[in-house]
C-alpha cells in the first residue's frame, strides 16, 4: 500500500483504541513491504462501540462523508447484521468487525460478482495469515461457501466452519463490504452451530494482523472488477476456493421453500449453478447449506 500511516482516528481518549491504531500501522507496513503492486491507500477510522459498522458506513456513504478506500472499524459491535437479515454477535474484544467503503468499478451486468470477490479477498487474507502463523502439525485452511461466508478448518477442527460473514450494500456509486471474523472465541463462546474461530483453527493472530490481511487483499483483488479479463482472473481463483462447487446442497429460498442438488458451477454472471432433479437451475440469492 502506497500510505498505510494514512489513519483517521475517531476517538483518541480510549487507550484500546490507540493500541489498535499502532498495531494495524505496524501490520500494514509489514503487507506494504510483501506488495507487489500498488494498491490504494486505506484511511481508517477506529472506534471504541457502535451498533453496526455496515450501518454507519452506509449513512456516512449517503451523507457524503465517507470517500472510497477508507475503511470502519469497530473494537466492539452490539448491533451487527449478516445476510438475509441475520444478526451477527460476537463476545466484546473476540472479534474483527470492520466496512470497507470501495468504488463499483463493475458495469450492472457483473455486480453479482462484487459479493464473490469481496469473500475470496477475506478467504485470500486468511489463507496468507494460515500460512505465516499456522501450526504446522494441522494448518488452518480457509475455504468459501457461495456466495460468500468463509469457511476454516485446522488445528482440532476438522470440517470446514464458518469464521466470517460478508455483507456487501451498494450505495449509489460506491459498495459497503461489512465483514465479521471469528478470531479469538473459545468453544464455549462461539454462538452459533457450524461456526468457529480462529483461534479454534490453531491460527492464533491479533484483530489488528487480520484487518490488515484483509485490507490489502481487498485493495488488490477490487481494481480486477473493472475489466473482463480481471472478473475472469478474480472468478478463476473464486472458483478454486470455493468449497461449494461439487457438493450436494440444499438451498433456501425462504423460511419454508427449498430445493437439493449438486452444485456444478458458479456462472460468469456469480450466480450458482445447481443441478436439481436432472435440470439445471441458476440461483441468483438463497442461503446454501451443505450437506454430508
Amino acid at each position: 500500500m502506497k500510505n498505510p500511516r494514512s489513519l483517521t482516528v475517531s476517538s483518541a481518549r480510549l487507550c484500546s483504541v490507540h493500541d489498535f491504531r499502532d498495531g494495524l500501522v505496524r501490520e500494514l507496513d509489514r503487507w506494504e513491504g510483501r506488495s507487489e503492486s500498488g494498491e490504494p491507500a486505506w484511511v481508517v477510522d477506529v472506534v471504541p462501540r457502535t451498533g453496526s459498522t455496515n450501518t454507519d458506513a452506509v449513512a456516512e456513504v449517503r451523507a457524503g462523508a465517507r470517500q472510497a478506500y477508507s475503511v470502519l472499524i469497530a473494537l466492539d459491535q452490539v448491533a451487527g447484521k449478516g445476510r438475509l437479515d441475520r444478526q451477527w454477535e460476537a463476545p466484546a474484544g473476540s472479534a474483527l468487525f470492520l466496512s470497507m467503503v470501495v468504488p463499483i468499478v463493475a458495469d450492472s451486468a457483473h455486480w453479482g460478482v462484487m459479493p464473490l470477490v469481496a469473500g475470496l479477498a477475506v478467504q485470500r487474507g486468511l489463507s496468507a495469515l494460515a500460512r505465516d502463523y499456522g501450526a504446522v502439525s494441522a494448518p488452518a485452511r480457509a475455504t468459501l461457501k457461495w456466495p460468500n461466508d468463509v469457511l476454516l478448518c485446522g488445528g482440532g477442527v476438522d470440517e470446514p466452519m464458518k469464521v466470517c460473514g460478508v455483507l456487501l450494500e451498494t450505495v449509489r456509486d460506491k459498495a459497503v463490504i461489512g465483514v465479521g471474523v471469528n478470531v479469538s472465541q473459545t468453544k464455549d463462546r462461539i454462538v452459533f452451530p457450524r461456526a468457529t474461530s480462529l483461534a479454534l483453527c490453531g491460527l492464533g493472530v491479533s484483530r489488528e494482523q487480520v484487518a490488515a490481511a484483509v485490507l490489502r487483499q481487498v485493495g488488490e483483488l477490487w481494481p480486477l472488477l473493472a475489466t473482463q479479463g480481471g472478473r475472469d482472473q478474480a472468478l478463476a481463483e473464486y472458483r478454486r476456493s470455493c468449497d461449494t462447487i461439487g457438493r450436494q446442497v440444499r438451498v433456501y429460498l425462504d423460511q419454508n421453500t427449498s430445493v437439493e442438488g449438486g452444485v456444478c458451477d458458479v456462472a460468469d454472471d456469480g450466480e450458482l449453478l445447481v443441478n436439481v432433479e436432472g435440470t439445471a437451475r441458476r440461483f441468483a440469492s438463497g442461503d446454501v447449506y451443505h450437506l454430508r
